[in-house]
């Protein structure tokens, strides 16, 4: 499907562009299949997989889940991602326009910096609804050769790289509740402003979960 930059980035991150009944709908409609896509994106596409069917578990009956496997076959590795779709008009949100100038970009990418850091500080509980991304999952036996990544994908505008606004970061303050020793995080806002501002208003994206969803709203309703 083919994405209107400037839309979805104004949807999503400017809290009077939507209600908070609208856009928690969407997200609940496209926000996984959206931002794993865009990481997609992000890598290149060639010789990315997302396997949207395949349940990312620790066990077969108990324990913690997360939201997909990204699978890198040309760098053999296999990213446990865990997404958050939190915009602008979730609690503590803060509105940030398309058009806003780099240091309004900077100053909100720090703010949702400190907010991250307050999830994922080792003296905190653990793990919590992110840093459960921590922990080791079951991984499917075609992938079980790959090196695994805990990877928090979300959308808002966040990075510990202030000078180029870099949308894939890492840190490594994190708990020790499994075996890895860092955490990276891709903002999905950010990869959609980098894009725009280097000329590029549309891009196109497999998001087939939320493509059935809207074939499935469009068969049951018509407009008079």
């Amino acid at each position: 499907m083919i994405v209107n930059i400037r839309t979805v980035v104004e949807f999503f991150d400017i809290a009077t562009n939507s209600k908070r009944g609208d856009i928690n709908s969407v997200i609940g409609m496209l926000g996984e299949d959206l931002n794993a896509a865009a990481f997609k994106h992000y890598c290149g596409g060639k010789d990315v997989d997302i396997l949207h069917d395949t349940k990312v578990v620790q066990g077969f009956k108990k324990g913690k889940w997360l939201d997909r496997w990204i699978v890198n076959h040309q760098k053999k590795i296999v990213y446990q991602c865990e997404i958050k779709s939190w915009a602008a008009t979730a609690i503590g949100g803060k509105s940030l326009s398309l058009d806003a100038n780099i240091e309004d970009t900077q100053d909100a990418a720090r703010y949702y910096l400190e907010r991250l850091r307050t999830s994922t500080n080792p003296d905190a509980r653990h793990p919590n609804g992110i840093t459960k991304v921590l922990l080791p999952m079951r991984i499917p036996e075609k992938i079980s050769r790959y090196h695994v990544r805990p990877l928090l994908i979300v959308w808002m505008p966040v990075t510990t790289d202030s000078t180029s606004l870099n949308p894939l970061f890492a840190i490594s303050k994190i708990p020790s509740i499994g075996v890895f020793k860092k955490l990276l995080i891709f903002s999905v806002s950010l990869y959609f402003r980098n894009l725009y501002h280097a000329g590029t208003t549309h891009i196109e994206l497999e998001i087939p979960n939320a493509k059935r969803r809207m074939a499935k709203l469009r068969s049951l309703f018509k407009e008079f």
